[in-house]
């Protein structure tokens, strides 16, 4: 299946929704390193503790260990999966999470 972008159609959707396929969703922004080497970041949401984060390409980050801060845009600390550095990911970097499609088995209704 191929999908063409054309500006002048507004209403056509250059990624289209495929069912089982993660999407990724911004969460906020690098903004330096720690001396322990986490990642701080500015959330724009507030997000749960363990939440994987991605680059902008779907490559794994690492995880969110810790929560601080105001509650409308709290800061996070991601614990790196690998040797990464802030040559890396630069300050003001992007991060992202993958959304989860909602849907499944809703409640059984009674007979």
């Amino acid at each position: 299946m191929t999908v063409c972008f054309s500006p002048s159609n507004p209403h056509h959707d250059p990624f289209p929704a495929f069912p089982g396929v993660d999407l990724l969703q911004g969460i906020g922004h690098v903004l330096h390193f720690s001396a322990q080497g986490h990642i701080i970041a500015r959330l724009n949401q507030a997000i749960q503790l363990g939440t994987r984060v991605f680059f902008s390409d779907s490559k794994l980050v690492g995880k969110i260990i810790d929560i601080f801060g105001p509650t409308i845009q709290p800061f996070a600390a991601v614990k790196p999966e690998a040797k990464i550095t802030d040559t890396v990911i630069p300050p003001g970097t992007t991060l992202f999470t993958k959304k989860v499609p909602k849907g499944g088995v809703g409640k059984r209704r009674k007979k």
